[in-house]
């Protein structure tokens, strides 16, 4: 039995990471392969004989599925049930942040991001920190020397330009917020790829890689620009734009996590 059910989950974890790479790499979800897999992973959880650890795996990647399809709610239940199973205490945060990320609630990722990124193992340093710039959690940038990955350096100087006029980066993350959410309901895809751009002088520049005609991608602009000038008024609305871009097959790219399921 335990043999049938790592295999089980291995299975389901290879199938996902398909699924994952294949949106990563054409911004278009396989809606019929993801209610394929839910109702196998649905299946795999009625067999009251798989472990533990294994039933906990099984909710963390049907979480996973659920936050991909934009099933927010549903994707944090399962997240909480793998955490009660035992689950890396760890994993479930970051794991609900990045499906936080992916669907437009950016204050709800960083909310989390900054109770546990303290804790957080050094193999996934890398991740997290652009899990923060993503969130807009840019003065953890603030003194540091490092200049790589690229985004790095500008979000140092992201967090120059804000504490020069003395905002608080939580006021990006707002605004971020508000343009995350309008982009996330218009597209039909999860908010994958984004560019960080900052220089003194010039302000500081999110995009956000949206799949869609060029003339949908400007009325979404116009909706980005109308709910951030209805719902902020600061200092730093003189230096921030926030807009969306087209996706093209050069940005293809692998969608990164936080965990990936360890079958032990």
């Amino acid at each position: 039995m335990q043999l049938q059910a790592k295999s089980a989950i291995a299975e389901i974890f290879e199938e996902r990471r398909r699924i994952r790479n294949c949106l990563a790499e054409s911004y278009v979800l396989d809606e019929v392969a993801s209610e394929r897999l839910k109702k196998r992973v649905l299946k795999e959880l009625q067999d009251p004989a798989i472990s533990s650890s294994h039933r906990a795996a099984l909710h963390h990647e049907l979480g996973a599925i659920l936050g991909t399809q934009g099933r927010v709610e549903e994707a944090i239940d399962h997240f909480s049930k793998a955490e009660h199973w035992g689950f890396d205490r760890i994993a479930v945060p970051f794991s609900i942040a990045f499906v936080y990320l992916s669907n437009g609630r950016v204050l709800d990722a960083r909310s989390l991001i900054e109770k546990v990124y303290r804790d957080a193992p050094e193999n996934i340093l890398d991740l997290i920190k652009a899990h923060q710039a993503q969130a807009g959690m840019v003065g953890v940038f603030l003194d540091t020397t490092e200049t790589k990955p690229p985004f790095i350096g500008d979000c140092s100087e992201a967090a120059r330009i804000l504490a020069s006029r003395g905002i608080d980066d939580i006021e990006l993350t707002k605004r971020l917020d508000t343009a995350c959410s309008v982009i996330r309901r218009w597209i039909n895809h999860p908010i994958l790829g984004f560019k960080i751009f900052a220089q003194e002088g010039e302000g500081i520049l999110y995009r956000y890689l949206v799949k869609a005609p060029i003339e949908d991608l400007m009325a979404l602009n116009t909706k980005i620009l109308d709910a951030l000038m209805d719902c902020h008024d600061g200092p730093l609305d003189r230096e921030l734009s926030i807009c969306v871009t087209p996706w093209a097959p050069e940005d293809a790219g692998d969608v990164q996590e936080a965990y990936r399921v360890r079958i032990s």
